[in-house]
C-alpha cells in the first residue's frame, strides 16, 4: 500500500554517476569556518549514499544553516538551497569552471568555493556591474580549514 508518499518514480539504473556529480566533492568533510569580523563556526559537508545530494550543516554560536546541493544532468547546472534558523534562504544556481564552483544568487551576485589545497577551501562573494560579463570581489571572504 502506498500511503501519503507511496507514489514515486522508478530509480534510474545508475543515478548520479557522471563525473559532473563529483565536481563539488572537494567540499566534502568536516571544516572549521573563519571569516574577518565573524564568529568562528563549523561546517560538516556530506553526500547521500546514492551520491546525488550534497548536504551542508553549518553551526556558528547559536546560528545554524543547512543546504542541499545537486547537479542536474538536464540543465548541466548545480543547484543549492540554503536555509537558516534566522529565517534566511538562498537559492543558488551555477557551474563548476574547472577551478571553482560558482553559484549565482542573481545575475549580478555570485558565491564561489575554490579549493586552495586538500585542507583549505576559500568561500567568497563577487558582484557584477555589467550583468555577469566581469566580476569584482567583495570584502566578504571566508576560509574553510579541514578539521
Amino acid at each position: 500500500r502506498g500511503g501519503t508518499y507511496g507514489v514515486r518514480r522508478l530509480p534510474s539504473a545508475a543515478p548520479c554517476s557522471l563525473p559532473q556529480h563529483r565536481q563539488f566533492d572537494f567540499w566534502l568533510g568536516s571544516w572549521a569556518y573563519s571569516a574577518p569580523n565573524a564568529v568562528p563556526g563549523t561546517n560538516v559537508i556530506t553526500r547521500d549514499p546514492e551520491g546525488c545530494v550534497i548536504e551542508e550543516n553549518f553551526v556558528e554560536r547559536g546560528y545554524r544553516g543547512r543546504s542541499v546541493s545537486h547537479y542536474d544532468e538536464g540543465t548541466g547546472k548545480w543547484y543549492q538551497t540554503y536555509v537558516d534558523n534566522d529565517g534566511g534562504r538562498l537559492v543558488l544556481v551555477g557551474t563548476f569552471d574547472g577551478v571553482r564552483m560558482n553559484l549565482n544568487e542573481t545575475p549580478t551576485q555570485r558565491y564561489y568555493w575554490r579549493p586552495l589545497d586538500s585542507n583549505r577551501v576559500q568561500y567568497a562573494l563577487e558582484t557584477s556591474a555589467d550583468g555577469g560579463t566581469s566580476w569584482t570581489a567583495t570584502p566578504f571572504t571566508a576560509l574553510y580549514t579541514r578539521r
